[in-house]
Parts: C-alpha cells; structure tokens; sequence
C-alpha cells in the first residue's frame, strides 16, 4: 500500500511540475515543411510536417471516400431539393443567417476577450524571423506591397504586445518586379507555462456557457 502511494505522489508531482514549468516551443516554417520542437523539463518532443503519413490514417481516408461515393444522393429534381432551393433563395433565409452569424460573432468576440485577458503578459514570443520573397508581375504593385507588408508587421505588432511578451519581429523582404512568386520562411519561439493555458481555457468555457441561455432567449423571440 505504501509503494502504491508513493507512486500516486510520484505522479501527481510530476503532473505539478509539468504544468508549472516554462514550456518552450520552437516553430519552423521553411520550404513548405513545418516542424515544431517542444521542450519542457527533460522531455523532448518534435513534430516534422514531411514525415509520410500512417497507414491508419490513409485508411480512414479512403473508408471516408468510399462512404461517400455509396451513400445515395437526391435527386435534384426531387421536391425537397426543391422546397431547400426556394428557401435559400428566400429573403428572410438570409436575414435569418446573417442574424445567427453576427450572434456567432459576438460570441467568439466576447470569449476570445476573456481568454486574451487572461493570457495577459503570459506568453512570450521572441526570435521571430520572416523572410518573404514575392512577386506580383507588375513592378508598381510589387513596390505598394512592399510598404503595406511593414506596415501589417507594425499593425500586427502593435496589437499583439498589448497581450503577450512579444520582441519586434525581423522581416526580411526581397521584392521579384519582373515574375509572380511567393515564397515564406518563417521561425519563432513561444514560452509559456501550462497552468496558464488550462485557466484560460477554463475561463473561455465558463463565458462560453455564460452566452447560452442569452442565444436561447434570442432564438426564442
């Protein structure tokens, strides 16, 4: 019984540790590849984008597709794929979808605020790197692009480093004015603490909840 809590305990510090520590996650974006590095503690994880897929996953693919390509279709000339079109077709269908869109909206809004509140200063973002090479074919565009992408960099900046611990990205731009390309390498460092990201879930949820009844009575009206 003794060894048997003194496992229990084992794990549970464990657990403790691992969502207090810092966690260190190093993002590489390069030649369509990404690869992430995750660190925290003495445990090391790394994902690489370029690896071929399991098997098991091609499977559910194809189980996927043949289900689809089975399952039985109706008829477009079918009285209900009629009834469907006349209502999309509908004004009121419309307004009842923008009407449900913008509450979805509102919602989103209200919870990403409660979440973004309390990631606060939590997260740090440092060594960012961007290099970009592009082209749109017409030199007087390639150069207006050229500006408006360090000034969505500052934009971008601004208002992340009102959130987050976030060091001023280096972009390196090189403009092409004779062909169309684009081509993005991109890496970057994020640390955090666990324990943060789990309360700012909890916090996201709770609003979340919060917003139901309030769409209920809505939808009731």
């Amino acid at each position: 019984m003794r060894y048997v809590l003194a496992a229990i305990l084992l794990i549970v510090i464990v657990i403790i540790l691992l969502l207090v520590c810092k966690t260190t996650v190093r993002i590489v974006y390069r030649d369509e590849i990404l690869r992430l590095y995750l660190r925290v503690l003495c445990f090391r994880y790394t994902y690489d984008s370029s690896r071929p897929p399991k098997k098991k996953k091609e499977k559910r693919k194809k189980e996927l597709k043949e289900q689809e390509i089975s399952s039985p279709k109706e008829e477009k000339n079918s009285p209900q794929a009629e009834e469907k079109s006349g209502e999309k077709k509908s004004i009121g269908y419309w307004i009842a979808k923008l009407k449900e869109y913008y509450a979805l909206f509102c919602d989103a809004t209200s919870v990403a605020a409660k979440v973004l509140g309390a990631l606060r200063y939590k997260i740090q973002v440092r060594a960012v790197v961007i290099e970009a090479t592009y082209g749109t074919g017409d030199a007087a565009k390639t150069g207006m692009a050229y500006g408006g992408a360090w000034a969505a960099v500052s934009q971008l900046y601004m208002l992340l480093s009102q959130y987050l611990i976030f060091d001023y990205p280096r972009l390196e731009l090189t403009p092409v004015f004779d062909q169309k390309c684009f081509l993005l390498a991109a890496e970057g460092i994020i640390c955090f603490r666990p324990v943060h990201i789990i309360k700012a879930a909890v916090i996201g949820f709770a609003a979340y909840c919060k917003r139901l009844p309030k769409r209920k009575k809505k939808a009731d009206e």
